[in-house]
């Protein structure tokens, strides 16, 4: 098997078709959009297809040797016609210095005479002057160039972008694949728990299988109820939460409280995130307001936008639990 075929995820084959089918009909666009949800791999598919381009004796189906010299160079990450730019610090915007550095770039030839890729990732952290600089390399494509703007969702980006990319929108694994794949690093049984958590993207999955996640969501479920029956004080609890990653936790909550809705219309329903939960959630649908579990929903969807800025976390958590005890209603 090539290097390129070996690299790709068995769902993306769809997807690396339509890249093939581009370069046969010489279409391959000179700017590519890569969307879809976090956890399918939309990083991995842009660069098996950036190293495929740079190869110099590509296989089947346009599949990099993975032996050549050009696939050495792009392995160590020192290929000199490929650039890789995204935010220099974690939580940061992309900058216009960075996008200066590609169009500087871009103005000399390809020194392995193919092509010149760039991947832009995440092209939605681009700020207001990253973003009108790239756009007058847009307006201004160079032979030999594929860019590749790696995104969540096409919406974004701004539509001057979007207007001068082709789309590739990179699917969700079907269930059955995604679990096939899981099951090679996690029971089975345990693999669907984890793709109904994280909505079906395998590579969240696996992290979170990996991080040993599954044992600190038990405890955290667990404080939870106790907050609901009045066991625990939810001042104490949102002091130990402040420790926690906040993002996750509320993550896992916001999924909790969808399920208790779902159960609260539909008793019977086998359509749960939280499946290994059932029996908890069940007990707090029978007794929750939907008024409240609405009301509370939206707290919690306000608290995961203000989560990673300068927000105190404890005040955050204690407020969040607080209300949640109040709206059980069990003290």
């Amino acid at each position: 098997m090539s290097a390129a075929q070996n690299c790709l995820f068995p769902w993306q084959m769809p997807s690396w078709e339509q890249l093939t089918r581009w370069i046969d009909t010489q279409r391959l666009p000179h700017a590519l959009i890569f969307s879809g949800t976090s956890g399918i791999g939309r990083s991995n598919l842009a660069l098996c297809f950036a190293q495929s381009l740079l190869c110099e004796s590509t296989q089947a189906n346009y599949a990099a040797c993975g032996e050549c010299k050009s696939c050495r160079l792009f392995q160590a990450q020192n290929h000199p016609d490929f650039m890789l730019i995204e935010p220099e610090h974690s939580g940061k915007p992309i900058t216009i210095d960075s996008i200066r550095e590609l169009r500087r770039n871009l103005v000399l030839s390809p020194q392995y005479d193919r092509y010149q890729v760039v991947i832009i990732r995440p092209a939605g952290k681009m700020n207001k002057n990253a973003t009108n600089a790239l756009l007058k390399t847009l307006e201004e494509p160079t032979p030999q160039v594929v860019l590749i703007l790696i995104s969540e969702t096409v919406g974004e980006l701004p539509v001057t972008i979007i207007s001068r990319c082709q789309q590739l929108t990179i699917a969700r694994p079907d269930p059955a694949l995604a679990t096939q794949w899981l099951s090679q690093f996690v029971e089975s049984a345990q693999s669907e728990i984890l793709l109904s958590l994280v909505n079906g993207a395998p590579l969240v999955a696996l992290a979170l299988h990996e991080s040993k996640a599954l044992e600190q969501r038990k405890l955290i479920f667990r404080a939870w109820l106790d907050v609901a029956e009045c066991h625990a004080d939810p001042v104490e609890i949102a002091e130990k939460w402040v420790d926690l990653a906040s993002q996750t936790t509320l993550f896992w909550i916001t999924g909790w409280i969808i399920d208790i809705i779902r159960l609260h219309s539909y008793p019977k329903t086998q359509s749960l995130n939280n499946a290994d939960f059932r029996e908890g959630l069940q007990a707090l649908a029978q007794r929750l307001n939907l008024t409240h579990l609405f009301a509370f929903f939206d707290l919690l969807l306000e608290s995961r936008k203000l989560v990673d800025s300068q927000i105190n976390q404890q005040l955050m958590w204690e407020e969040i639990l607080i209300e949640w005890q109040s709206i059980t209603k069990a003290c």
